[in-house]
C-alpha cells in the first residue's frame, strides 16, 4: 500500500521499497530517497542534491531546475498506484516543463519529462543535460 504525505511545497510517497520526496520549490524533482530493507532505510539521495537534476542553457545563461518552483499534483490517488505530476515555467515562460511521475506499491518509479516552447516564445537552447546524484558513501555492495 502506498502512502502519500503532502507537506510544505513538496509530496512524500512511501512505497513497500522505499520513500521519496518530490520538492515543489526543487523544479518539482526528487530530493530525497530512501531504500528500505528487513534492517531499516538508507538514504541513497538527497543530501546534497536532487536525485537527478535537469540543466540548460539557453539564451545565454546556464539554468538548474532545481532552483525553479513547481506546481505539484496528485493526479491519481489509489491504494497500490499513484501519478503525481509537476509543472514549472522558465526563462519568462519560454520553456514549460511538465514532469508526469508514476509509482507503483512495490517500489516502481517512472517519470515522463516533456519540455515545450510555447507558441510566440522565442529562445536558444545551446545545451541539456540530466546529471544523477547518489550517496555512496558507506556502501559495500551495490547492485
Amino acid at each position: 500500500m502506498l502512502k502519500i504525505t503532502r507537506g510544505g511545497q513538496g509530496i512524500t510517497i512511501e512505497t513497500g521499497a522505499g520513500i521519496f520526496t518530490i520538492d515543489g520549490a526543487c523544479g518539482g524533482q526528487v530530493t530525497s530517497f530512501f531504500l528500505k530493507d528487513e534492517l531499516g532505510q538508507h538514504q541513497v539521495a538527497g543530501r546534497k542534491a536532487p536525485l537527478m537534476d535537469l540543466r540548460f542553457t539557453a539564451d545565454g545563461h546556464n539554468i538548474t531546475l532545481a532552483t525553479t518552483r513547481a506546481d505539484l499534483a496528485v493526479t491519481v490517488e489509489a491504494a497500490d498506484f499513484a501519478r503525481i505530476s509537476a509543472s514549472s515555467s522558465l526563462l519568462d515562460g519560454a520553456l514549460k516543463l511538465t514532469q508526469d511521475y508514476e509509482i507503483h506499491e512495490e517500489g516502481a518509479l517512472f517519470c515522463n519529462l516533456a519540455v515545450v516552447t510555447p507558441a510566440g516564445k522565442h529562445l536558444e537552447l545551446s545545451g541539456c543535460s540530466l546529471n544523477a546524484s547518489v550517496q555512496i558513501a558507506g556502501t559495500r555492495m551495490a547492485r
